[in-house]
């Protein structure tokens, strides 16, 4: 989700001003203490008065947030689903290279039928000099897809991205999918290789609860 916001946190009989988090898994506070609660773990989830109120497992956590309350009340009341999160558009053109997650492809043929889907699953694990990024099979160089989902598992994977971004029109997307929180790649290389391949980060989702996705695009001046 992304968002947060400066507020007063009431719990365990504490307050404390901070810093509160929705983030796309948990909401997260940090002030004079530290909390985070699993959306899993909400129990209950209400306003009043501007005070955003968590009921969880190991007890109750108040926010002051005034007229942000019921928004993020809606907001962890109703989440949204990865699909939405990854911006795919009903009618959308899609390049998924080498996704195996089965709870990605359930939510995207339930959700988004009409999506056009090219699906490579052969990439390269091995690569060898300049030459790699042509390894990337049956994908032409000026295809028009909207977007395309790549995962990366090394930082060496990463020269594809000069290759993927011919792979999109002007103003589509390339995702790149990393493992969550391991040394193999890291968003700062991951950002630091979209910039040689003349592209920008512009957002960052939860995947899954082993992978991180991060949205590259073209400037917008170079469109």
């Amino acid at each position: 989700m992304g968002q947060q916001a400066f507020c007063t946190a009431r719990w365990a009989g504490r307050s404390s001003e901070g810093k509160l988090l929705l983030e796309s898994d948990a909401l997260v506070f940090r002030g004079e203490f530290r909390l985070a609660v699993p959306y899993r773990e909400m129990k209950r989830v209400t306003t009043r008065d501007g005070w955003l109120t968590i009921e969880y497992a190991a007890g109750e956590a108040s926010f002051e947030l005034g007229p942000l309350a019921d928004k993020w009340a809606h907001r962890i009341l109703h989440p949204k689903s990865l699909i939405d999160k990854l911006d795919i558009k009903p009618v959308a053109a899609a390049l998924v290279i080498d996704i195996p997650d089965e709870e990605f492809w359930q939510q995207l043929r339930a959700e988004k039928p009409q999506v056009t889907v090219t699906s490579v699953d052969t990439i390269a694990r091995a690569l060898a000099g300049p030459a790699a990024p042509a390894r990337i099979p049956s994908v032409p160089q000026d295809a028009p897809f909207d977007m395309v989902l790549f995962r990366a598992e090394t930082r060496e994977e990463l020269a594809h991205l000069p290759h993927l971004r011919r792979c999109v029109k002007p103003n589509g997307a390339v995702w790149v999918v990393t493992p969550r929180g391991k040394p193999e790649v890291r968003d700062v290389e991951v950002i630091a290789a979209a910039r040689d391949a003349g592209l920008v980060d512009v957002k960052v989702v939860r995947f899954s609860g082993t992978h991180t996705a991060l949205k590259l695009v073209v400037p917008v001046k170079q469109r």
